[in-house]
Order: structure tokens, then sequence, then C-alpha cells
């Protein structure tokens, strides 16, 4: 009996995506997320841009994130999401933090380590590797060609691509940050 259940609730399920899923979807806009410590002040928000391409059920998302020290914090997440109708867009991913900072004239990437610090690295390859990857999920209500949504990122334990020690790939829930999204779509 319980088996049954199960595929009528898979079938149910692929049905629904199925017929709501789109071949591509690509949009952009403004991306806001709260501080580490959750300061409800607006000042204290972290504002900037943020890009997702959409194909099948795959899914890539860039967030670029204005910071008050001359830097620009990126995320990068790869993974999977979803179109319910037309109407609501929900996402899973993972993928590095890193970051493009200025000094004085000079540009260079750097990269988030496992104390969520940035530390300099040679070149976007190093910065992409060594940096701590984080999950995001995000939920978004479209109307039109817009969408409005909320996301919640958090940081793995202390796992990179570089090190890649999966007893360091458990989320630390305690430094997670909510955000949220104003997005365009393109198609």
């Amino acid at each position: 009996m319980v088996k049954k259940i199960l595929v009528i609730v898979m079938v149910l399920c692929f049905a629904t995506i199925a017929v709501s899923a789109k071949l591509i979807s690509f949009g952009f806009g403004a991306h806001a997320l709260l501080p580490k410590d959750n300061t409800d002040v607006v000042e204290e928000w972290a504002f900037g841009g943020e890009v997702r391409l959409k194909v099948l059920f795959a899914e890539g998302v860039i967030s670029a994130l204005y910071e008050p020290d001359n830097r620009t914090a990126s995320l990068v997440t790869v993974g999977t999401s979803m179109n319910l109708f037309g109407l609501l867009h929900v996402g899973l991913g993972v993928g590095p933090a890193f970051s493009l900072e200025e000094s004085g004239k000079e540009v260079h990437w750097a990269y988030m380590d496992t104390d969520q610090a940035y530390q300099a690295a040679p070149d976007l390859g190093s910065a992409f590797d060594q940096g701590l990857i984080h999950y995001r999920a995000h939920g978004d209500i479209k109307v039109g060609r817009l969408s409005f949504g909320l996301t919640y990122q958090v940081p793995s334990q202390g796992f990179t691509l570089d090190d890649n020690d999966v007893a360091k790939l458990g989320p630390a829930w305690g430094d997670g940050r909510i955000g949220t999204s104003l997005l365009f779509w393109l198609f």
C-alpha cells in the first residue's frame, strides 16, 4: 500500500513539473541580503544584483553583493529548480563564495575561507577552488515577467573544491543569512 501511494505521489509530482516546465528561463535583477546578526536596519543590508539561467531543471545563479570595503562578494551556485504553473519558482543550489576586491588602483580576486573571511587569490580559478561552499534555497512568486522572492543561504562547515573533506560538507546553520530578490525575466 505504501509503495502504491509513493508511486502515485511521484507520478503527480513529475506530471506537475512536466506541465509547467520551460526549456530555458533567464532572469536578472536586484538582490539584498541581511547581515549575519539579522539586524533589521536597512543600512546594514548588503545590496547587489542577481542573474539566473535555467535550462530544463538545471539552474545556475550568480549573486553579487556590493560591500562598503570596496569588495564585490559573489556566490555562484549550480542546482535545480522548478516552476509550478508559472506562478511559483523554487530552487536549490550549491557553490563557492569569492569576491573581487579593489585596493588603490588594483583589483584582485579573493576567496572566502573556512572562517568566513576573505583571503587574496592569484586568479579566478584559485578563488573558485578555495572558496567556501554555500547552500542556497530560493522561492519566488512570479507575476508576468517580474518575480519577488526570498532566499536563504548557509555556508558549509568548511568544504571547498580544493579541500573536499566530506566531513565538512554539512551546513553551518548558525551562519545562515536571509535575503530577498526582485527579478525581471526575459524568457
